[in-house]
């Protein structure tokens, strides 16, 4: 929903604690802010150095991957224990085909 990959750990856990409502007040809300934040952005480029940027953007995984690590290990019972190996299989051919 966001321009950056930050919101996808926050969205995950909008939709598992309040459903499609929370995650719509919080598109909302974060629309809003990135309004102002773009409206106001000349008076951060002191502050906004590349190398705040870029650590930013580093820890973007660090924030998601706890949450993508719990999902993979909530495996539903009955599932085949080929399932991981084809959604991966799946995964690179769609990222090939599209590319």
């Amino acid at each position: 929903m966001g321009s950056s990959g930050a919101f996808i750990g926050i969205c995950i856990m909008a939709v598992a604690e309040g459903g499609t409502a929370m995650l719509a007040t919080l598109v909302v809300v974060s629309a809003l802010f990135q309004l102002l934040l773009a409206a106001r952005l000349a008076l951060f480029r002191w502050f906004l150095t590349p190398t705040v940027s870029g650590t930013v953007i580093m820890l973007v995984p660090v924030t998601v991957m706890p949450l993508l690590s719990g999902m993979a290990m909530d495996v539903p019972e009955g599932s085949p224990a080929h399932g991981a190996v084809l959604s991966a299989l799946a995964t690179l051919l769609v990222t090939v085909a599209g590319a």
